[in-house]
This record gives structure tokens, C-alpha cells and sequence, in this order.
């Protein structure tokens, strides 16, 4: 054989041992330059198209295969209560006697919304409004038997789980701190129910306000009518009797009041078929399009560097 054949042998397999690529002797991209760059990409052209070509189809079959989900609000303003400042003022005057009156007599407006604001977000609020709207078969549509309406599975989904699912993913109360406003939104795949349920949440908070705050103050009335007829000071007869006539004027107005606890400025509507919040399709694409070539770009570097093909740029 010949020598120089022999050698040029060694030579060759000396080349091919791991110990002798650049990725094995802790090689790295930093340092590269916009040509190396340039000569990475070139040489790996059809993998960096094909990668940036094959992300840019995934986003954007994400952006128009994806369920749209649309968004109902309904802007509200917590009501105030026309005698608020006079029951403030029999609540200082005559000391706990105007408290016994209940809900209507005692408290302010800010006390009012807040109450209204945790309870719409309660465990037990949501539930029941999930139990008497049936829900269940919606929101599970397919572990759900909508027939029997049953769950499928005993164990999934639970009525918990339906509460979690609805407050985290599909309620939205946000309240405007300048202007003490709250926008109350439902996002959901069908804009005809994610507007019906926004406006009904409204109007069953309403309802329930309501009927609570005529449940306490009845529940007072009786109190001070029962403490009337034992006490003999004709002071104190006074005070009870002012308070009672106040809280029955109150009780009246709930009454008579429907947006008990918030008024309706603007409800909910359907949206139109393409006015849907997700997906965000010109974001998908967008994000596609760096993503991709981000990527793309990257991993013909990677493979630039391992193959030790900047070193031969930088000694041209």
C-alpha cells in the first residue's frame, strides 16, 4: 500500500474522531459575527425555510381552527341610597338602635357594593346560578349527559369544578377606581350566551340584595316593634319609632327599586360573528413569523458551530 495513501487515512479518520469537533471541546455560537451568521443560514437554508415555512402554518392554522371566544359586558353603576345620609345620621344619633332596623338601615353604599361585589364571585352565588340555569351540560357538553343530565364520569365534573371553570375562565369583574364603575364580563364560545348569562348574574344579584336586605330590615322592624312595647322612656319610644318609620320607608323603595344593588348603564349584546376577543389572529401570525425564524435561525447556528464550519469562514 501506499505510504501517502496510508497516511492520508490516518489524517481522515483523526478528522472523524468526537473528540475533534468543536461541540465536544465546548464549543460555542458567542463570538460569531453577522457573517458567520449569514453563512450558517446560507448553508442551512432549506431547514431554516422549511422550520420558519412549518411554524409560520402552525400559528396560523392555531389562528383559524381555534374556537372563537367572544366577550359580553355589561357596565354598571353601584346605586346609592336616597335616605343614606338621614340613616348615617340616626345611626350616630341614637347609637345601636338604627343598627337593629337590619340591612336597609344600618351600613353605607361603599359597604353595599362591596357585598354585592363578593358575593356575584362567591362559591355559593355562582353555583346556584349554574344549578338553576343548567349549566352543567353546556360547560361539559362532553362528559355531561345532557339526556339524563348526569355526568357521565360520577367523580368529574363536580359542582366545584363547574365553579372554578366559570370564575376562573369566563367571569371577569373589573371595577373602575376613578369612576367607581364595574364592568361585569363573560367570555364564552357563544356570544347569544355569554351575553344572556351576563345580563341574568345582574339581575339575580339585584333580586338577591334585594330580598336580603327586606328579610333583615322586616326582621329589625319586628325587633324594635317587640322592644317598643316593653320600653316605658318616651325618649327612647321617640327614637324607635323614627328609626322604624325610616326603615319602612327604606323597605318600600327596595321594593319598588329593581337594580337594587347595581344600576345598569349599558347591558350586555351579542357580538357580531368576527367581534370575538380569542384567539388573536394577527398576533398568532406575527408571533409565528419571529418564532419562527428566531428558531430557525438558531438551530443552524447550532449546527454551524458543531460542524465547525465558522472556523473555515474565519480563515477565508
Amino acid at each position: 500500500m501506499n505510504p501517502k495513501s496510508i497516511g492520508d487515512e490516518e489524517s481522515l479518520s483523526s478528522r472523524l474522531q468526537p473528540s475533534s469537533y468543536p461541540a465536544a471541546q465546548g464549543e460555542s455560537i458567542e463570538g460569531m459575527n453577522l457573517i458567520d451568521v449569514w453563512a450558517a443560514v446560507h448553508f442551512y437554508r432549506w431547514m431554516v425555510v422549511s422550520i420558519f415555512i412549518a411554524t409560520i402554518g402552525v400559528c396560523t392554522a392555531i389562528a383559524v381552527f381555534s374556537t372563537p371566544i367572544y366577550r359580553a359586558e355589561v357596565l354598571l353603576a353601584p346605586t346609592k341610597s336616597s335616605t343614606g345620609g338621614g340613616m348615617g345620621q340616626l345611626a350616630r344619633q341614637f347609637g345601636g338602635i338604627a343598627s337593629l332596623a337590619g340591612g336597609l338601615a344600618s351600613g353605607n353604599d361603599t359597604d353595599q357594593k362591596n357585598e354585592a361585589m363578593a358575593l356575584l364571585e362567591s362559591r355559593s352565588f355562582l353555583v346556584a346560578f349554574i344549578k338553576d340555569e343548567k349549566l352543567m351540560p353546556v360547560l361539559y357538553p362532553d362528559t355531561w349527559g345532557t339526556a339524563q343530565g348526569q355526568a357521565v364520569d360520577s367523580d368529574w365534573p363536580r359542582y366545584w369544578d363547574a365553579y372554578r371553570l366559570f370564575s376562573e375562565q369566563i367571569l371577569d369583574l373589573r371595577e373602575d377606581k376613578d369612576t367607581g364603575f364595574l364592568k361585569l364580563g363573560i367570555e364564552w364560545r357563544d356570544s347569544g350566551l355569554a351575553a344572556q348569562w351576563a345580563n341574568a348574574l345582574v339581575a339575580r344579584l339585584n333580586t338577591l340584595m334585594r330580598e336580603r336586605a327586606i328579610d333583615e330590615s322586616e326582621r329589625g322592624i319586628k325587633y324594635l316593634t317587640q322592644e317598643l312595647e316593653r320600653t316605658t322612656a318616651i325618649d327612647v319610644k321617640q327614637d324607635i319609632n323614627q328609626v322604624i318609620e325610616t326603615t319602612i320607608s327604606q323597605k318600600a323603595l327596595a321594593h319598588a327599586r329593581q337594580d337594587y344593588a347595581f344600576k345598569v348603564i349599558d347591558p350586555a349584546a351579542v357580538s357580531e360573528p368576527d367581534n370575538f376577543v380569542r384567539p388573536r389572529r394577527l398576533l398568532l401570525i406575527v408571533g409565528g413569523i419571529v418564532m419562527g425564524a428566531i428558531f430557525a435561525v438558531m438551530l443552524a447556528l447550532v449546527r454551524f458551530v458543531a460542524a465547525g464550519r465558522h472556523k473555515r469562514v474565519a480563515e477565508r
